[in-house]
């Protein structure tokens, strides 16, 4: 990763008008394998990188990105970046960042097992394992498929106000889908693991016992399983469950840019205002934390986007 396009970046938006810019530079190496019903489907193994700017200029934002890295296009790209916050302001509300203090920091985590280092037929045997496993449970597993992406992420972050902050980081992530059949119905999984973590995350996982768990347990309900009482009842929900309904009811809708609208036109907005903050939702036992700094987690990161220092956060 060449850092010094970030700064060449910063310096070229503040020489042509812009009072704040701030630069993401990534680069990032992959390579997934996936296995369908037993046999091997496309593999992938991809570089991909890039820089992202954005300026503010007389009270408007500018943002623009682009993955050819040569200061030529990025002079190119800041003209641009800088030519759409000035007509921003003809309908945006006028920008202003809070005061911050530069942060410097350097960020490396270390994997045991570098999982680009692991040949990529170790990758499928273990794939093609699982599959076999799958199907050895007595049950009939009809589909199955398993995905598996991992690899090696770099970000750096650098502002006009003197932020540097690098961080380097591994990622693995394993997917299955399992359809299981019983005298003419079928059920379905999808489970995804995922670690800030190399090759060694297998281990952790344990996804053989996991994974054959699963499949006796929906088979067990599909042959012993009642139908639900109806009316309004009281429910035990499982972690699966209780995480998408954090996710979508309680993540999606707290997050700033849907509040204040800014990606409405892409992802949708939010029934959440300013005016909720410190107003009382729900049960007052139940608690939504938001925390990207709990180690080898998969959305784990010390530093945001934008230079900001991570911390565990009470959503409800």
């Amino acid at each position: 990763m060449d850092r010094s396009l970030a700064e060449f970046a910063v310096k070229q938006a503040m020489r042509r008008g812009a009072e704040y810019a701030d630069v993401r530079l990534t680069e990032t190496d992959t390579e997934s394998f996936a296995l369908k019903d037993g046999s091997p489907e496309m593999s992938g193994f991809a570089e991909s990188k890039g820089i992202g700017i954005r300026v503010i200029v007389d009270g408007s934002m500018g943002f623009a990105t682009t993955n050819y890295l040569s200061t030529k296009s990025i002079t190119h790209l800041i003209r641009e970046t800088i030519d759409y916050a000035k007509k921003a302001k003809a309908v945006a509300s006028k920008i202003k960042f809070l005061p911050h203090k530069p942060i410097k920091s350097h960020i490396i985590v270390k994997p045991k097992i570098n999982p680009l280092t692991v040949p990529p037929k170790e990758k499928i045997e273990y794939l093609k394992y699982l599959d076999k496993e799958a199907t050895s449970v007595g049950v009939d597993v009809s589909s199955r498929i398993f995905d598996m992406t991992s690899g090696i992420h770099e970000r750096f972050f650098y502002n006009s106000e003197g932020s540097r902050v690098y961080t380097k980081i591994p990622f693995m992530n394993l997917v299955y889908v399992i359809n299981i059949e019983k005298d003419k119905q079928s059920s379905n999984d999808y489970f995804e693991f995922g670690s800030i973590e190399g090759w060694e995350a297998l281990k952790s996982w344990k996804v053989k016992s996991r994974l054959i768990d699963k499949i006796k347990s929906i088979y067990h309900n599909m042959k012993y399983g009642v139908a639900p009482p109806k009316g309004v009842t009281d429910v035990v929900v499982s972690p699966e469950i209780t995480g998408i309904i954090v996710h979508e009811s309680a993540g999606h809708p707290l997050e700033a840019d849907r509040i204040f609208g800014r990606e409405g036109a892409q992802a949708g907005e939010s029934f959440v205002t300013p005016e909720f903050v410190g107003y009382k939702i729900g049960n007052p036992v139940v608690n939504v934390v938001d925390d990207p700094t709990i180690p080898k987690s998969n959305g784990f990161y010390l530093f945001d986007d934008e230079g900001v220092r991570a911390r565990r956060k009470f959503l409800i």
